[in-house]
């Protein structure tokens, strides 16, 4: 029954979408942000290591541009080293990506999936360790 409620939500959203002037069109595009299932607070990386990133791939925006992505590190709402993202250039329906843990300080860090033609989908707090 929540699936259906959900496909519901989606085809009214898009029906609305595609209904709105082109520049409305471009404002709920660039409002729309794609979820991060994966790091979640309580996940522990160690610097090396390498893991996957997950997202939800599901119900982007029709106008949504799917590729040319990049995923960064963050801490305190700052930028890891923004000369080199995680990863970059790969495509949203992806759903994943693989990145090797920088050497950062251990501490508190989120991951940040960005386009430019969308809204910023940010991970939960998780932990990165010197293991």
């Amino acid at each position: 029954m929540i699936c259906a409620s959900r496909a519901i939500s989606f085809v009214g959203l898009l029906a609305l979408a595609v209904s709105l002037p082109l520049s409305e069109r471009d404002a709920f595009t660039s409002s729309w942000a794609p979820k991060i299932t994966y790091p979640t607070t309580g996940v522990e990386w160690c610097v090396g290591a390498t893991h996957h990133v997950y997202w939800d791939a599901s119900y982007p925006p029709p106008t949504f541009d799917k590729t040319y992505f990049k995923l960064t590190l963050v801490a305190h709402d700052d930028v890891v080293n923004p000369d080199h993202p995680l990863a970059q250039g790969f495509s949203f329906v992806e759903g994943g990506v693989i990145i090797t843990v920088p050497s950062v300080p251990a501490g508190k860090y989120e991951v940040d999936l960005a386009s430019s033609h969308a809204g910023e989908g940010w991970s939960q707090p998780f932990d990165i360790k010197d293991c």
